[in-house]
């Protein structure tokens, strides 16, 4: 630092370059203060999630079953009350839930309040297995068994009788009758098939062939007599097709005429045996 010279007008002490900068105390204060405001943000995170993760379960809720018995699925998921919620594996979960014959699909939810909700979508039986003449269970349409609930009617689904399989009830596992299976699905995308298909015979056709698959009709309108069809062993979607367009060419067109055959074993073909009923009688009309 220099003192000023009097024989040196120009010079002039030097100032001390070292001063405090109020800007830059500002500017520390504001970085000490976010790291304060990001210190208990995160300190609240880690809380709320230790919180979050000892939630307990204070209730299961089941939806969406019907004949499944929500006590039964309860039973199956293996969840407590008490249970730390967040620690639970949902697919898990719903994976012990879809153990039930009647359950194709579960999911499972949790929420804050404490509460596991298991969502079930139920298997739609497509025939009735009909054994030493009572229902025995039925089967949906990929094939699997369901069970006839003891306190329910057997009439509780309009769905095609199955007569001639000897398999007992198998819970989870799709009948060995791949024909039987095949057609089940068939019959699932044509509602105006299913809608004249009254029983389904498993009985071999006259072809040596064990997978071997008859119909029975309804009863057309008017007459007391339905008709056998005889479908063999493949090609359901392509003979379903056929059988409709036959009724309603047919069938529902010679009103006097009892179809007692139609055999659609033959590619491109349609065999029927028939009779012409007896003019109506005066009293008939």
């Amino acid at each position: 630092m220099y003192g000023r010279d009097a024989s040196c007008p120009y010079l002039v002490a030097k100032t001390d370059a070292h001063t405090d900068d109020p800007s830059g105390g500002r500017r520390w204060a504001r970085l000490a203060g976010a790291a304060l405001v990001t210190a208990a943000v995160l300190g609240a995170a880690v809380l709320g999630w230790r919180w979050h993760r000892n939630i307990p379960v204070r209730q299961v809720v089941v939806d969406g079953a019907a004949r499944a018995a929500p006590d039964s699925l309860k039973a199956l998921a293996r969840v407590d009350t008490g249970q730390a919620l967040y620690r639970l594996r949902p697919r898990r979960v719903a994976d012990r839930a879809e153990r039930h014959p009647w359950v194709r699909k579960a999911g499972v939810s949790r929420h804050a309040d404490g509460t596991l909700r298991i969502a079930v979508t139920e298997r739609t039986p497509a025939a009735l297995v009909w054994q030493d003449g009572e229902a025995a269970y039925y089967l949906d349409a990929a094939g699997y068994p369901l069970p006839v609930a003891p306190d329910s009617s057997a009439t509780a689904f309009d769905v095609p009788l199955v007569r001639g399989l000897a398999e007992s009830f198998q819970p989870l596992s799709p009948t060995e009758h791949d024909a039987l299976r095949r057609l089940l699905t068939a019959l699932e995308k044509r509602a105006d098939a299913r809608a004249l298909v009254s029983e389904i015979r498993t009985t071999a056709d006259g072809d040596d062939s064990s997978q071997a698959l008859q119909l029975r009709t309804v009863p057309p309108a008017g007459r007391a007599r339905s008709a056998e069809v005889h479908l063999s062993t493949g090609a359901f979607p392509d003979k379903l097709r056929r059988l409709v367009a036959f009724w309603q060419q047919a069938v529902k067109e010679q009103p006097r005429t009892a179809f007692h055959e139609i055999d659609l074993r033959f590619d491109g073909q349609i065999v029927a045996r028939q009779d012409s009923l007896a003019p109506a009688s005066p009293l008939d009309s």
